[in-house]
């Protein structure tokens, strides 16, 4: 099949709507995913030790009647030049993940270390790699779909010409 062809099996209203709605989710995640590698990268580690909780409620942005909690651990620890830190973690959970008095692995940027992180797998990539599934999904799904467009076409045109020679 030629070219042209192939683009004649992606309909246009489909398409549209979903790379409308995927590719800025891609775009978001991919962009994160680059912020958190450029991090373990350029931030430095050191240990830090949970001090505290902070609750933070979030609320719906529909019906602002209806709140959820969430636990954010407040976090100390002193750099190598000995200036201590304290942050509270953008990340939360509920339940908490941490206790107070829990000992945690640290990013912090050296030339800024109120900027920090809790140096943990769900803390650093688990959001950036929900939101680009979010996007990418989508896309596999358009480009699965019309993949079996295209096989089912080419069984047509096989069975066309074997009925032509007849």
């Amino acid at each position: 099949m030629k070219l042209r062809n192939l683009f004649r099996l992606f309909e246009p209203l489909p398409t549209i709507i979903v790379l409308v709605v995927a590719v800025p989710f891609l775009f978001i995640g991919m962009t994160e995913l680059f912020k958190a590698q450029s991090m373990i990268e350029n931030f430095t580690s050191t240990r830090g030790t949970v001090i505290g909780t902070d609750f933070l409620r979030n609320i719906d942005a529909q019906d602002s009647t209806i709140s959820s909690w969430t636990i954010h651990p407040r976090v100390r620890f002193t750099t190598p030049q000995g200036q201590e830190v304290s942050f509270t973690d953008s990340v939360g959970s509920y339940p908490a993940d941490y206790e107070v008095g829990d000992k945690v692995e640290v990013l912090y940027n050296p030339e800024n270390p109120r900027e920090a992180t809790i140096k943990n797998w769900k803390y650093i990539w688990f959001a950036p790699l929900w939101i680009t599934a979010i996007g990418l999904l989508p896309i596999l799904g358009l480009l699965g779909w019309a993949s079996w467009r295209y096989v089912q076409a080419e069984r047509i045109m096989k069975a066309s010409r074997k009925s032509r020679r007849r």
